[in-house]
């Protein structure tokens, strides 16, 4: 029986997902998890400068959707689970930075899911994956990419492997990034390859 359900795990995992035929689905228009910073079930990055505010802006917006909240131009439709992947501070700041803007906010007692990551998206992704299956996850938040990726940012390969990680999890995502040195101007774009905005559906710079 085991080795039977071995065989059977990997044949349909080899297989894929199975095809559709498209203009028989239902019509389903682009919907927001937070307006219009985050796509529901879309990968969205978010890079700026350091200091320019990245972190404090993917906590504010782990409390709008985990609380079904709307602030200074962002709308949440509604309330999800949230999971930050920090790759970047500790626990402790971390739990402060949420409580100062959960104050702010006026929630008492916020709660999101945190975990204190060192291992790249693309090889850490089925522990990810089972707690996103058993928290009911609704949105993956990491910070940052450059170490989530693990490996060089200009390679396409290490890029690519990170969004596909990210795909895996059929969840809307975002991933806080940063740009290249001395690039401040309108034209800024995350650091690294451009996979990095071609693959995502939805970018916004941090000034």
């Amino acid at each position: 029986l085991v080795e039977q359900a071995c065989l059977t795990t990997i044949r349909l995992h080899r297989q894929g997902e199975p095809a559709v035929l498209l203009g028989s689905l239902p019509d389903n228009p682009t919907t927001w998890l937070l307006e219009p910073l985050i796509q529901e079930g879309q990968a969205n990055i978010m890079f700026g400068k350091g200091g320019s505010g990245k972190s404090y802006m993917a906590d504010l917006c782990a409390l709008l959707v985990q609380y079904n909240l709307s602030h200074v131009g962002l709308t949440a439709h509604a309330p999800k689970p949230v999971l930050i992947l920090d790759y970047e501070t500790s626990p402790d700041i971390a739990n402060n930075r949420l409580k100062e803007l959960a104050d702010g906010l006026g929630i008492n007692s916020p709660q999101v899911l945190y975990r204190f990551s060192t291992q790249p998206l693309a090889v850490d992704i089925q522990e990810v994956q089972r707690l996103v299956l058993r928290e009911n996850i609704g949105l993956l938040i990491v910070d940052s990419v450059g170490l989530a990726c693990g490996g060089e940012p200009e390679r396409a390969e290490t890029v690519i492997a990170y969004f596909r990680a990210l795909r895996s999890l059929r969840i809307a995502s975002l991933s806080v990034d940063h740009v290249t040195k001395g690039e401040h101007d309108k034209e800024a774009t995350p650091f690294g390859s451009v996979y990095k905005t071609n693959h995502a559906r939805n970018a916004w710079e941090v000034r």
